[in-house]
């Protein structure tokens, strides 16, 4: 751990052995942001857009809308089955049958559903302020497209994956979000927040835009925000569901473990209320639980927190990448890829290159960091059979 110091006496905690120069950049355009009030950054940080992913920053009574980030409501949820390895003679047809099963169950990459048969979102159950929303040109209407999005995967790090305990238990790990329409409720609040910060000749930094909460585009902010948790919610209910089915077992939902890890949430800290803002970081009050997962070749894990007030109660939201997706394409080979996979089932397609093991940072370190900070216990370590990711188009 390391400490980020300015001139105006604020600082940022930062739970990592080392950090990229753009995200300290990032860090420091918040120290001097004047809503900020304290900062902290989780081991898996890296560069994002206006803050890192892998941030904490807490506000008094204002909502940063790069501090949340675009895919609101992005979250994992896992879930363990009635099937142990012991029980299963040939593992590599057993996983193959569900990622079959599941491919065609669950649309992938831009990929969505037909219609929306398949759908239980109405308007009553999940409000949204979307009037001055546009859909995507496949849609008619913002409802629409949330419901044939519904129950899908999307693409990038979202993954829905078959892994094995310790004791050989089978779980089922989801990582998704709120697909298009986060990202749309996002850049809408954000342009908004930046006429209105400009107008106010506000000294925000670096693409840092804010609302006042109470304000009437603060507090639709809220509403629009908690509107794409839910439905980010619903949708990795949705896909642990047909997840489940593949496996010929009964879907119990309140065995799923739900995190969300881009999202603002009123919190009690250092004896006062703040907003917390947690981009790519993870809720970790003491006893909670959690998840942290890695790449498609290494271990996740469900941890339980300690409570540790100097990280806000907030720990990691994976392993974090060590290079941009970029990057990754130019240094890594297919056969680079193929070999950091080979302990699983999963083919190592080249239109996944971009997320080869080696782009992310090493879990065991990751977690290894915030143990040693009391931030948390680890609880089950989970290791990849096979795993289901959105190719690009």
């Amino acid at each position: 751990m390391f400490y980020l110091h300015h001139d105006n006496g604020k600082f940022a905690r930062i739970y990592a052995d080392t950090a990229d120069e753009k995200s300290l950049e990032q860090l420091s355009d918040a120290l001097v942001h004047p809503a900020v009030r304290y900062v902290a950054a989780m081991p898996d940080i890296h560069a994002g857009f206006g803050v890192p992913i892998g941030s904490v920053i807490l506000t008094k009574n204002e909502y940063l809308i790069s501090a949340v980030g675009v895919d609101i409501g992005c979250g994992v949820a896992a879930y363990c089955t009635r099937h142990n390895l012991i029980e299963i003679p040939d593992l590599k047809a057993f996983a193959k049958s569900w990622y079959g099963q599941v491919s065609r169950d669950v649309p992938t990459g831009f990929h969505i559903h037909a219609d929306t048969s398949h759908s239980d979102i109405t308007e009553a159950n999940l409000p949204l302020c979307y009037e001055d929303l546009q859909p995507t040109k496949s849609c008619a209407t913002i409802l629409e497209m949330m419901q044939r999005q519904q129950g899908t995967l999307g693409g990038g790090n979202h993954h829905l994956e078959l892994t094995h305990d310790e004791n050989g238990q089978i779980w089922i790990l989801l990582h998704s979000g709120s697909r298009n329409v986060g990202l749309k409720v996002a850049n809408y609040y954000d342009k908004l927040a930046k006429q209105l910060n400009e107008q106010w000749f506000s000294a925000v930094t670096s693409k840092i835009y804010f609302l006042p909460a109470d304000s009437v585009l603060g507090s639709r902010y809220g509403v629009d925000m908690q509107a794409c948790l839910s439905y980010a919610y619903t949708n990795r209910v949705f896909m642990a569901r047909k997840a489940v089915s593949a496996l010929g077992d009964t879907f119990d939902k309140s065995k799923l473990l739900n995190i969300h890890h881009n999202y603002a949430a009123r919190e009690h800290h250092l004896g006062s209320d703040y907003i917390v803002h947690r981009k790519g970081a993870i809720r970790l009050r003491n006893g909670e639980m959690g998840i942290i997962p890695a790449s498609m070749g290494a271990p996740s894990y469900i941890v339980k927190g300690k409570g540790c007030e100097e990280s806000y109660s907030s720990a990691s939201h994976g392993a974090g990448r060590a290079m941009g997706r970029k990057e990754a394409e130019r240094t890594f080979s297919q056969a680079d890829f193929h070999e950091q996979i080979k302990h699983t089932y999963t083919t190592a397609s080249p239109k996944l290159l971009d997320e080869c093991p080696s782009a992310y940072k090493d879990i065991e370190r990751v977690i290894a960091i915030q143990q040693e900070a009391g931030i948390l216990e680890p609880v089950v370590k989970l290791s990849p059979i096979i795993t289901l990711k959105g190719e690009g188009e």
